[in-house]
């Protein structure tokens, strides 16, 4: 019983390490830069105290979709699509 079971085991453990596909994680924003309908909606957020250049730098670093979530209405998902937009953001619909 014990000799089946660790043969078993050797088979079952290859397979999952194969089962994760490490191709499918999302690419961080300094190997690929958001695409240009998830640039115009955060450069439509710019705070008016901050300059465009500030603000770029500071949405492409690399921990800003986890700290800063992009905020959306239902307006703006009426006008946009909302398929297009980048999945490396957090999006929080917030009212009118």
């Amino acid at each position: 019983m014990i000799m089946r079971s660790i043969f078993m085991l050797a088979l079952i453990a290859p397979l999952l390490t194969f089962a994760q596909d490490p191709a499918k994680r999302p690419k961080s924003l300094a190997e690929e830069p958001p695409n240009s309908l998830t640039m115009q909606v955060l450069m439509a957020q710019r705070p008016k105290g901050i300059t465009e250049a500030q603000w770029k730098e500071m949405v492409l670093d690399p921990n800003t979709p986890v700290l800063f979530p992009i905020r959306v209405t239902r307006a703006m998902l009426d006008t946009l699509d909302g398929r297009e937009l980048d999945r490396r953001w957090q999006y929080v619909m917030v009212p009118e």
